[in-house]
């Protein structure tokens, strides 16, 4: 603490944008007129507005540099490792010392995330001056941050007149959520894996595939990355002095480790490694071991809502996808820092490709079975071409392009298979896809989703004991996956007897759908039946069956509607 506020006093007598090495400073705007009505630097990546009253000028150790009749306003910066600790009351007391006495200091949010302020008086009591302090992650260069430092100086009796200004001069500062105007270089990874950073967007992208993913819904950057500690540390602070979190606390903390992990994954490319004088860790150090730990607390906090709410019979699939995504980046973490991944991490690699849901499937998938980056990059590639001729009802090249991923991947890529299967089905090929799903299984085991896609399929290619023996062999690991999943294997169980001829069969499943609905408090399902309804056609029993039960987990249909089209009593 006494070295952050030596080097932040050291800065703001030096001039702002200093750094203990002298590196890492963007370059000096040239001086802008007196008087403006609006000012930014882009460098630091803020701007805002000059108070009425107020008079813009040209400075050489400030931002900004304000007067007015009877007082003078500045904001400086100091951008700093961030390994420093983060400014509080004491660090401003400290950084003040020796030329002020303190009257009053406060914490209070402050652009999404936390500040310090602070009233003081000079010795002789001639001058006051208040004081506000903060830190801003989102602008700066891997591995560092900024401490703003915005003060008023003016006499005990000018001051409660002028203050007004001051804190309209704050409160209209803007900072920008983007990320860094630099170039940050590739970082060279073990096996021929390469890290290559996304500046602007503040993300990775790693043989193909970007971190945090565009289909990410936990990576949240409308709250800085101060934000997320102000969230992480008073929840902390709460359950060190013994409270309980609630649901939504809980939820709130995962989220907030969750966005730490991806933000210290990002800064650790181009980085700092070397360790400044009397710290303990580079700022490289230092992220590379916090981005791990984040990531594990992640995987621990969406654990913990997850079995709450299975507990109290409320959704999890959220945080089900969350600990997946988690179990990824925590992955990518210790490969970052070691250049390997150990058995027990792989392990976990696997639940996560088998996930549900996991918006990083396709590096856990590479990394589990142990692919190079050139196979995995060939495959991302392949199969996003594939997945774009799918949706343009290219069915032949979207099954060519699958095919170049399983030639890259040794025949390895799932979801190569899966892509098979879609586009064989649409072009009325069922057999083909009945086929494909199988070896998507085959390459991927214990993969709740696959398996459901595996049975949809032989239902719909009229195969019911095949599909029937798919769901029976894996009813407990499908059950487990996500209670929606449980709903969809009693739905295709009740159409493979229905597939089957065996009305007593049916109707036990269809039974067991209405009971798991109710006990789930009749919660859409994300499944549509695709494959099969288009099997079985526009109308017929069969396909009235289907759209009842359809449309009853899809949240449109009734339990009444469902058992009358089953024929099932009231």
């Amino acid at each position: 603490m006494r070295r952050l506020a030596a080097l932040v006093l050291a800065a703001l007598a030096a001039g702002c944008g200093t750094t203990e090495d002298g590196k890492d400073t963007p370059p000096p705007l040239p001086p802008e007129p007196a008087g403006g009505g609006a000012w930014e630097s882009a460098g630091y990546h803020i701007s805002g507005a000059v108070p009425a009253g107020w008079t813009r000028h040209p400075s050489e150790d400030s931002l900004v540099a304000l007067s007015a009749d009877g007082g003078e306003m500045a904001l400086r910066v100091l951008v700093v490792d961030a390994t420093f600790l983060r400014p509080d009351e004491q660090v401003l007391e400290r950084v003040l010392e020796g030329r002020w006495t303190k009257v009053s200091t406060s914490r209070f949010d402050f652009l999404g995330a936390s500040a310090v302020r602070g009233d003081f008086l000079s010795s002789d009591g001639l001058t006051a001056s208040t004081h506000i302090l903060w830190e801003w992650n989102e602008g700066a260069s891997p591995g560092r941050k900024f401490v703003f430092h915005a003060t008023i100086v003016t006499s005990p009796q000018e001051h409660a007149r002028l203050v007004r200004g001051f804190e309209e001069f704050v409160g209209g500062i803007r900072l920008d959520l983007l990320g860094p105007d630099v170039r940050v270089p590739e970082l060279a990874l073990s096996g021929g894996w390469t890290a290559r950073s996304l500046p602007r967007e503040r993300a990775l992208e790693v043989a193909g595939c970007r971190i945090p993913a565009e289909t990410d819904p936990f990576c949240d950057r409308s709250v800085p990355v101060a934000g997320w500690m102000d969230v992480r540390d008073r929840l902390r602070e709460k359950r060190l002095e013994g409270g309980t979190l609630t649901a939504e606390e809980a939820w709130r903390e995962s989220l907030a480790h969750y966005n730490l992990a991806l933000h210290m994954l990002w800064a650790q490319v181009g980085a700092p490694a070397e360790k400044r004088e009397e710290a303990r860790t580079s700022p490289l150090q230092y992220l590379q071991s916090f981005a791990r730990m984040n990531a594990a607390l992640a995987i621990n906090a969406a654990l913990v809502v997850k079995l709450r709410a299975r507990r109290d019979a409320l959704p999890w699939g959220d945080a089900a996808r969350m600990q997946a995504n988690a179990t990824v980046l925590e992955a990518l973490a210790v490969f970052l820092k070691t250049g390997e991944l150990d058995a027990e991490t792989r392990r976990g690699l696997l639940d996560a490709a088998g996930a549900p849901a996991c918006d990083y499937r396709d590096l856990a998938t590479a990394w589990w079975k142990e692919l190079g980056a050139t196979e995995t990059a060939a495959a991302v590639s392949a199969l996003a071409r594939g997945r774009e001729a799918l949706a343009g009802e290219r069915f032949e090249d979207a099954e060519e392009h699958a095919r170049e991923a399983l030639a890259a991947t040794g025949g390895q890529w799932p979801e190569a298979h899966r892509l098979i299967a879609a586009a064989a089905f649409e072009s009325g090929r069922v057999a083909n896809a009945a086929g494909a799903a199988r070896s998507a299984v085959a390459a991927l085991p214990r993969s709740a989703n696959l398996l459901l896609e595996d049975a949809e399929i032989l239902v719909a290619a009229n195969r019911p004991d095949e599909a029937l023996a798919v769901l029976d062999s894996n009813d407990g690991l499908i059950r487990d996956s996500l209670p929606d999943n449980a709903l969809v294997l009693e739905a295709l169980r009740a159409m493979a007897w229905e597939r089957k001829g065996d009305g007593e069969g049916a109707r036990a499943a269809v039974e067991a759908v209405l009971k798991l609905w109710r006990e789930g408090g009749a919660a859409p399902v994300a499944w549509d039946f695709g494959a099969l309804a288009r099997a079985l056609g526009d109308s017929g029993p069969a396909r009235g069956r289907l759209s009842a039960l359809s449309d009853l987990l899809r949240g449109r249909g009734t339990q009444e509607g469902l058992r009358a089209a089953w024929g099932l009593g009231r």
